[in-house]
Parts: structure tokens; C-alpha cells; sequence
């Protein structure tokens, strides 16, 4: 993690090779398992534009636009945790930041390693659940109580955005009906 502005490319690369290029690899192998289900971990983080989390944060996007594009063509999921107790700052590059306004959030980010709520075996297992359930699943599934307290009022905020700006976004088709 780090600035954009900082980040070097090959740190972005090394994100995508296992966020993005991953999942993509193995989606010919699960079409190929009929009946298999595909579920994609992206993360609320990319949907907040959290400073230092640019290119976790744009792979985490690029695998829910993944996610959206195979529900499409063929069954997909994608679940959007909260923070998971996982190893993932320790196998991470180190955080780098010369930008002084940015660097409580760096100390933010590593003070939370251990503090993070979600259980990834109970995580695990709750998908296998409602796998097994048989239920028709949502296209997004936030995941956890922290997810949810995030998601909801930054949707809430997008959407009343969009309607406060209707009016710019509107009359610019060729022959646009309001």
C-alpha cells in the first residue's frame, strides 16, 4: 500500500497479478466443473476512495466489474467483507508514504492488523452455507456488521448525488424523453 502518486508500478502489478489476474485465470477451469459457483472477495474499501488503498482498491473494483460482467454471462457472486483477520498486511508491502497528511492513515491501517472483527473460517464457512442453501443470492453480499455499517450510508450518499445532480446529466442524448 501506498500513494498513487508514490506506488510503483510494479507494486500495482504484484496486486492485480493476485486481486485481478487470479480470478480471471480460474474462471475457465470453474466453467469448466459444471455446477460450480463462482464467488468473488472484493471489499467495500474501493467503493470509500481510502487514501494508500489505490491499487488494492482498483483491483478490488476490477474484480467487482468481473463479478458483475460473469453474472451475466454465466452465475457469479461477489461478497464484500469487512475487515478480515488475515495475514494480509504481513505478506503486504510495506505501507510507504512521504505525504505527512497521509500518514496517520498508514499508522491507522497497521494499528487495525489485529483488530480487524471478521473470523475468515466463520467467514468461509457462512459461503459455504449459503451455497448449500440453495437460496437465490443477492449480486453483492456485504459481509459482516462493519461492512454494512460502512456501505449503507455511503450508498445512501451516492444516490442522493445522483439525484441532486439529475439535472446536469440529463437533455444530453440526441433525442433524449425526460
Amino acid at each position: 500500500m501506498g500513494s498513487i502518486l508514490e506506488s510503483d508500478l510494479k507494486d500495482w502489478e504484484l496486486v492485480f497479478d493476485t486481486n485481478f489476474w487470479g480470478p480471471l485465470k480460474l474462471v475457465p477451469h470453474m466453467v469448466d466443473n459444471k455446477g460450480a459457483a463462482f464467488v468473488f472477495n472484493s471489499t467495500q474499501v474501493f467503493e470509500h476512495g481510502f487514501a494508500i488503498c489505490g491499487a488494492y482498491s482498483t483491483s478490488k473494483a476490477a474484480v467487482t466489474a468481473l463479478a458483475d460482467t460473469l453474472r451475466n454471462e454465466v452465475k457469479g457472486y461477489d461478497l464484500q467483507p469487512g475487515s478480515i483477520k488475515t495475514p494480509f498486511l504481513d505478506k503486504s508491502p510495506e505501507s510507504k508514504t512521504s505525504v505527512p497528511f497521509l500518514q496517520p492513515i498508514v499508522e491507522w491501517i497497521h494499528s487495525a492488523r489485529d483488530k480487524a472483527p471478521l473470523d475468515p473460517v466463520k467467514g468461509a464457512g457462512r459461503i459455504l452455507d449459503i451455497l448449500a442453501s440453495g437460496e437465490l443470492l443477492p449480486e453483492r453480499l456485504p459481509f459482516g456488521q462493519q461492512a454494512f455499517n460502512m456501505m449503507i450510508p455511503r450508498l445512501e450518499a451516492r444516490l442522493a448525488d445522483f439525484k441532486r445532480n439529475r439535472a446536469w446529466s440529463v437533455g444530453l442524448d440526441y433525442a433524449e424523453s425526460e
